[in-house]
């Protein structure tokens, strides 16, 4: 019955934090406590889930390796790396590989995925992290001209093995602020 309680508490906290708010803690017992890199403390629930949060930001872009417009005009463009920097509870640079198909009208929304992979420091530890992404961007009546949000999951390598995140990033611009967990599976 624990791991019925368990799952529906995960399925919660996602659901929360889709909507903003934060993750709620096990009721039946009490949450211990992480120390976070800035040596702040986050509240974490039984099985090593602990909270991070923090901030990605654009460092830079190539070119697509291949891209067109269909006769509809819809464009389609495949694997543009960008480079981005975290700041926070977990840190480092991180290249996501961009593909994604936009149409070209008032209401231009754009759909983005694909993997990627990074060296991050998370928790005094340090190492690789890999997955795939996704977000929905569209023009907005912002200083940028747009809004994008999306989720993304890793899973950790080398000094992180045995550790996966779960970001939920934006909505907004760069530099956008993300929140999740990170589950740590090497204890």
């Amino acid at each position: 019955m624990k791991r019925v309680a368990l799952l529906a508490a995960v399925a919660a906290g996602l659901v929360a934090l889709a909507c903003g708010g934060a993750a709620p803690t096990a009721v039946d017992q009490p949450a211990p406590v992480a120390v976070t890199q800035d040596g702040g403390t986050v509240a974490a629930s039984a099985g090593g889930k602990i909270l991070i949060s923090g901030f990605l930001d654009f460092a830079g872009a190539g070119a697509p390796r291949r891209e067109f417009t269909s006769p509809g005009g819809i464009a389609h463009f495949f694997e543009i790396p960008v480079y981005t920097t975290f700041t926070g509870d977990v840190a480092g640079d991180i290249t996501f590989i961009e593909s994604g198909n936009a149409v070209k009208d008032p209401n231009y929304k754009t759909a983005y995925r694909g993997p990627f992979e990074g060296q991050v420091s998370w928790n005094q530890r340090s190492g690789t992290v890999s997955g795939m992404w996704h977000t929905l961007c569209q023009i907005a009546d912002t200083p940028e001209g747009y809004t994008c949000g999306g989720t993304f999951d890793a899973q950790g390598s080398g000094g992180l093995e045995g550790v996966k995140f779960h970001f939920v990033w934006g909505p907004g611009a760069y530099p956008f602020h993300y929140a999740g967990f990170a589950f740590d599976n090497s204890k």
